[in-house]
């Protein structure tokens, strides 16, 4: 993941509104619909420039932090997602290169004065309906328990 700085963003900032600036001074010296033109237009760009990124931002955002279930066991043994209980399988055949698409976030149920869990990370398999994949420390493959 790209990681960008507040020096960055003013960066990318100027480099949009410089042609801004530009045409709406340009606008302002020449008369009637070419001065509203050059000052709607340019305005309007960088409008959906900023929605579209503030709207890809957010969703991304609001995907990886979206909490489905819980996870328990003293090693990461179980999830809990909407009622279906997936027990961790220790040989499965599936691995993390199997993972499709991320299901979203799982927290830690229960209470140990030991550790503070980092939320789990859970994937979809591909061609499977009974595994997903959960990344807490080192990564498993759990299976829906019958």
């Amino acid at each position: 993941m790209i990681s960008i700085g507040m020096t960055s963003l003013s960066v990318i900032a100027m480099i949009l509104l410089a042609p801004l600036v530009v045409l709406m001074v340009l606008g302002i010296r020449t008369g009637g619909k070419r001065r509203i033109a050059a000052i709607v237009i340019p305005c309007v760009i960088v409008t959906v420039i900023f929605l579209a990124g503030f709207f890809s931002f957010f969703m991304k955002y609001n995907s990886h932090n979206r909490v489905i279930g819980t996870f328990s066991g003293a090693e990461y043994d179980y999830i809990t997602i909407d009622g279906v209980t997936y027990e961790i399988e220790m040989n499965s055949k599936y691995t993390f290169a199997d993972a499709d698409e991320l299901l979203g976030r799982v927290d830690f149920d229960g209470n140990t004065p030991y550790r503070d869990p980092e939320p789990m990370y859970v994937w979809s398999i591909k061609g499977s309906d009974d595994h997903i994949y959960g990344r807490a420390a080192d990564g498993s493959v759990y299976k829906k328990v019958e």
